[in-house]
């Protein structure tokens, strides 16, 4: 009987382990990236405080100099018998027939450690007209009015900010202010309420003339903003000063305005009808007053803090994208990158926005952003260069990480098209990452 032939058997295909697959990179990159959020929460909670320590800063000076400054007034307040009770005395509020505010705003920085604030001196100035005819149409007799006990009262923020105050002109006598405060005093946004000027004024010789003029000046701090009540029944404001970034907010934005790279000038010009508080009043109005004013701010928001902000909510995307691109070539080349190279490049990536809060801090944060992406992308760009030992590779990787860089700064600074823009540049991102895949030998690399 004849043996059968000998056959060798087919050779062996070595097992891979499944720590080398990329199925098991891929769970390991998507492991990694959640971790990885945990040093950027961190860091997103380091820029929250940064921020609490800026309006800190603020506050301090604000305390020392003066804080925003808001002006409503004057306002003749005078009080009468009302007969509803014995003794019983009401207060009646005459708002001018006509206020002209002129405010010129000299500008300063003051610094707090690393952290400024823009303070002023203004020169401010109002004049106009009582027109004490408007109290006839009430039901006041004018036997009631205490026309020798009156007050002229102008509201004011913070009163520590007076540098020099004129006596009020009142008809043909000059009366000497003093500062007040309400019983209730409290601060609201930044604001301390409740302050304000008041001169005691005698109209017994004036009571029912159509045209008493009136005007004030001071030199007035505060701190990067000037608000004004217009009280007037027409209003007219001039607001200038040295600073080339005013912004203009309150119930109505300047009917002029120019600013030039050394200065601004602003005007208003407001009429009663535009308000919703009458020109004599027995009531609390003071809310609605508020709510009328207009407003300069000399410093436009800081927002390196906000867009820092904004920049650590893309870190996963960047993470992602750039994972993707190693894992890529990490197949293409078929170089195994370890799972500990995969961590130090997700350090790297994160210590990007360390880096860019401390330097925007110091800097612009267009500056600041543009230096903190050159040293990460020369960081992974050389380490990718000596773990691949592949120049060209190590560009590429590079390359990538400077086009998701500028791609995010392009989102950053885009408001109204930021959603578009984002939705657009995933699209071209995920297309870019499904042809990419079409190029990979899965079957060897799984």
């Amino acid at each position: 009987m004849t043996p059968p032939p000998f056959c060798e058997p087919p050779a062996m295909r070595p097992q891979r382990k499944f720590s080398d697959s990329i199925s098991f990179k891929i769970l390991f990159i998507a492991l990694l990236t959640l971790v990885l959020l945990i040093p950027n929460l961190i860091i997103y909670n380091a820029v929250d405080d940064r921020e609490d320590r800026r309006l800190q800063a603020i506050d301090e000076i604000g305390q020392q100099w003066s804080r925003q400054q808001s002006l409503a007034g004057p306002q003749l307040v005078i009080p009468y018998r009302t007969h509803s009770r014995k003794d019983s005395i009401g207060y009646v509020t005459i708002l001018p027939a006509s206020l002209n505010v002129t405010a010129d705003l000299q500008s300063q920085f003051l610094r707090r450690g690393i952290f400024e604030d823009l303070v002023y001196t203004g020169a401010i100035e109002m004049t106009g007209e009582f027109d004490l005819t408007s109290l006839l149409p009430t039901n006041i007799a004018i036997a009631d009015l205490i026309t020798d006990n009156a007050a002229i009262t102008v509201d004011i923020t913070d009163l520590r900010g007076i540098e020099k105050l004129s006596d009020i002109h009142l008809g043909d006598n000059d009366y000497e202010f003093s500062g007040c405060h309400d019983e209730d005093v409290f601060y609201f946004d930044g604001e301390v309420a409740g302050a304000y000027l008041s001169a005691n004024v005698n109209l017994d010789s004036l009571t029912g003339k159509k045209a008493v003029p009136y005007s004030l000046s001071m030199s007035l701090r505060g701190s990067h903003s000037l608000s004004v009540a217009p009280v007037g029944k027409s209003t007219s404001i001039i607001i200038t000063g040295d600073c080339d970034t005013p912004s203009f907010n309150g119930m109505s934005l300047p009917s002029d305005r120019e600013i030039t790279d050394k200065d601004f000038r602003a005007e208003w010009n407001i009429s009663a009808i535009n308000r919703d508080y009458p020109q004599v009043y027995t009531t609390d109005n003071s809310e609605a007053i508020s709510n009328s004013k207009i407003s300069v701010n000399l410093l436009m928001p800081v927002d390196r803090y906000q867009k820092t902000e904004r920049a650590i909510k893309y870190a996963v995307l960047v993470i992602i994208l750039t994972f993707i691109g190693v894992l890529f070539a990490e197949t293409m080349m078929r170089h195994k990158i370890y799972v500990f190279q995969y961590l130090l490049i997700g350090l790297a990536l994160i210590l990007f926005y360390s880096l860019l809060l401390a330097l925007s801090e110091h800097m612009t944060f267009g500056l600041s952003y543009l230096i903190a992406a050159i040293m990460t992308i020369t960081l992974v760009g050389g380490y990718m260069t000596g773990v691949l030992r592949n120049t060209r590779v190590g560009s590429v990787i590079a390359l990538l990480l400077a086009v998701i860089y500028g791609y995010i700064f392009i989102l950053l600074n885009l408001e109204t098209y930021a959603l578009l823009a984002g939705s657009i540049g995933l699209f071209i991102a995920l297309a870019a990452i499904m042809y990419a895949s079409l190029k990979m030998d899965w079957k060897t690399a799984a």
